[in-house]
């Protein structure tokens, strides 16, 4: 029996492969991962473009392709995988890219000697709170994969005069070591940490559901200095967001949003764009006490099509007011009687630092203090986010 025709799979067919061919013919940066002792292809890698949403899995030919629809190069490109060291490289072109090379990771799981337990307890409550933060989303926020956390400290040597007495009124601090009373039973000598330092020997994932990310790090080097009073991190961030629907959908982007806007991520963007005021921003340097307003697009050169660099201001204290209204969302020049504010403070450690036009710094020497000074990973934005 002869069988009536239909067009109808023919069309979704041929519209499949027409997706296919779009898809395919628009910009990427593609290439392979590959194993460094024996050259074969490594499957299942996360590949992605550094500090953004933007990110695949290798297939079993350890390939990837990253599309370039909503990327502007020059970018670092990212390969990770449980079993391999991870590695990165600056791209600068789009097209087929040299293999990224993997090296097995020969990591070992953190010592928990009964002897060391409390302290690696203590080391790991102390990360976490400068990490995830102690606000009510650094709280609700999960760290998986932390027993690859390394932990280590600078110790100082100090004496305290009079301890005697201070010690059977307060106590003895459990953070000392090799501590030493006097012969007369009234200096103390002791062994103190003024830092701690963290390094990863893999990836971490953290699950922001404030904002409704799950962030995967590659932690190179985070550090608490306990006498400048400074938090520094340095390593690989991918996001991959999870949207929700209805009510969840909502609360991500409110937050995603309220988060931006009190950002340097937010005030690096308007000053690239040389519209601070009206994104909120009022510029100030700080001389003997007194706020005195700056013009810092003096102080810009243009370095790239992406970059520029602030110069001139090496060590100069600069006070940015945000002005916002109830919602955090900027308000320009004219409508800030009596308005809220929140106030920040830019430090340029050098000659000269580069800040992209995604409103991110790299390496660059630029320090934030007050509400932009916040490090946690709870409060970071992927760098191709744009507030709704």
């Amino acid at each position: 029996m002869t069988r009536p025709f239909s067009l109808f799979p023919t069309l979704l067919l041929w519209l499949a492969l027409l997706f296919s061919s779009l898809l395919h013919g628009q910009p990427a940066v593609s290439g392979t991962v590959r194993d460094s002792l024996t050259g074969e292809p490594v499957s299942f890698a996360t590949v992605y473009f550094d500090g953004t949403t933007v990110g695949t899995t290798t297939d079993d030919a350890g390939a990837y392709r990253l599309p370039l629809s909503d990327m502007k190069l020059p970018a670092v490109v990212v390969a990770t995988h449980l079993n391999y060291r991870s590695a990165n490289r600056l791209v600068e072109r789009g097209g087929e890219q040299d293999p990224l090379v993997l090296a097995p990771s020969a990591y070992e799981i953190a010592a928990v000697e009964v002897g060391d337990r409390n302290n690696r307890e203590r080391n790991l409550r102390e990360f976490r709170e400068a990490f995830l933060g102690t606000d009510p989303g650094g709280r609700r926020a999960t760290l998986t994969n932390q027993e690859r956390l390394r932990f280590d400290r600078t110790y100082r040597t100090d004496t305290l005069r009079h301890a005697d007495v201070l010690v059977e009124r307060h106590g003895l601090p459990d953070d000392l070591r090799n501590v030493q009373w006097s012969i007369d039973g009234k200096s103390l000598t002791f062994e103190q940490a003024s830092d701690l330092r963290v390094s990863s020997a893999g990836v971490l994932r953290v699950d922001v559901p404030d904002l409704g990310y799950r962030v995967s790090v590659d932690l190179i080097q985070f550090s608490i200095d306990y006498r400048a009073g400074s938090t520094f991190g340095l390593g690989t961030y991918y996001f991959e967001p999870y949207e929700g629907n209805g009510k969840a959908r909502g609360r991500h982007v409110r937050n995603r949003r309220e988060t931006y806007y009190l950002s340097s991520q937010h005030f690096l963007r308007a000053l690239y764009a040389d519209n601070l005021a009206a994104e909120g921003f009022a510029v100030y340097e700080m001389v003997d006490d007194e706020a005195r307003p700056i013009d810092l697009t003096a102080f810009l050169r243009r370095v790239s099509d992406t970059e520029m660099a602030i110069e001139g201001l090496n060590g100069r204290r600069i006070a940015v007011l945000y002005y916002h209204d109830r919602r955090g969302r900027p308000l320009p020049p004219d409508r800030r009687k009596r308005a809220a504010y929140t106030t920040s403070y830019l430090t340029v450690l050098g000659p000269s630092a580069t800040f992209r036009a995604d409103g991110t710094l790299g390496n660059s020497p630029i320090s934030f203090g007050g509400t932009m000074g916040a490090f946690q990973v709870t409060r970071m934005l992927p760098s191709d986010y744009r507030p709704e």
